[in-house]
């Protein structure tokens, strides 16, 4: 919106730096919130489903405007599986670009105050290297330290939250996203 762009003309160039193709583009406020919270809001985005064929892969880029050194992205290549996880730190200023349809992710945002950043959906390709390449970009594999205890404890609320979100949509007649319906009376259609 034209609006937004006169309100913000640095975040406009700072998302149009890499030179390529973007799509959606915004900032985001996030409360804080803690680690069992951000665990059980990950999630997968749905950004490449409409792509025609030949077209690079959307990747999300984050921008932190906000200075939360105590905060992290959480990437889990396994929703479930703690030990695919990732911490990456969010002090002011860094940048991460994630393919966020690959990774479940979400953010702890430890606070006090909220959380800033600007999302933009870029597509990959030479130009999105190019930008990376010149700004020494590098994969992330050093996770803050996190005591066992608190990933164990996050887990079981996880699962608890995800039972009790289940159940009530089961007593709506509704079932949760990514839930899948048996007819034990049917008899398969398969070959296998």
């Amino acid at each position: 919106m034209q609006e937004n762009v006169e309100k913000a003309p640095i975040l406009k160039a700072r998302a149009e730096e890499p030179g390529t193709n973007i799509g959606r583009c915004r900032v985001i406020e996030l409360q804080p919130n803690d680690y069992a919270s951000a665990i059980y809001n990950l999630h997968q985005d749905d950004n490449n489903r409409l792509n025609p064929d030949g077209t690079g892969w959307i990747v999300r880029s984050f921008f932190n405007l906000s200075d939360d050194k105590d905060s992290v992205l959480i990437l889990r290549e396994d929703r479930f599986d703690p030990t695919t996880e990732v911490r990456i730190p969010l002090p002011a200023g860094s940048q991460l670009i994630v393919d966020t349809q690959r990774f479940w992710h979400a953010v702890w945002h430890v606070g006090p105050e909220p959380r800033y950043c600007l999302i933009t959906s870029y597509t990959s390709g030479p130009e999105l290297d190019a930008y990376i390449e010149k700004y020494h970009g590098k994969p992330q594999d050093a996770n803050p330290p996190l005591p066992q205890q608190v990933i164990d404890d996050a887990q079981t609320s996880m699962q608890r939250r995800l039972a009790e979100r289940a159940a009530t949509l089961a007593s709506q007649g509704k079932r949760a996203a990514g839930a899948v319906a048996f007819d034990d009376d049917s008899e398969s259609d398969s070959d296998d």
